[in-house]
């Protein structure tokens, strides 16, 4: 689960393991009354959150907060940088 809505303009951002929060997005409206989505870092005591980044959108917003490095996203046998594989790209196979 991405995130779940706790309050009207408030959302908590769950990542694994989902013991807590990793995250906390806020929508505020700016000055043209366009929403703005902010991403804190996560504290059970909300004057302890942080501001990391905004957003145009709620899912912008999501996108931006890392998922653990041990994530399993698919794409493990990708031949990318930090892959497995990274060593062996270029080489023939035999």
């Amino acid at each position: 689960m991405p995130y779940i809505q706790i309050e009207t303009d408030l959302w908590a951002v769950m990542r694994d393991p989902e013991e807590h929060p990793v995250a906390m997005i806020q929508c505020i409206m700016d000055r043209q009354q366009l929403a703005k989505f902010l991403v804190l870092t996560w504290h059970p005591e909300p004057h302890r959150r942080r501001l990391v980044a905004m957003y145009d959108s709620l899912e912008e917003a999501n996108r931006s907060v890392r998922w653990p490095t041990n994530h399993q996203t698919g794409r493990e046998n990708h031949r990318g940088p930090g892959s497995p594989h990274e060593n062996n790209r270029g080489r023939a196979t035999t």
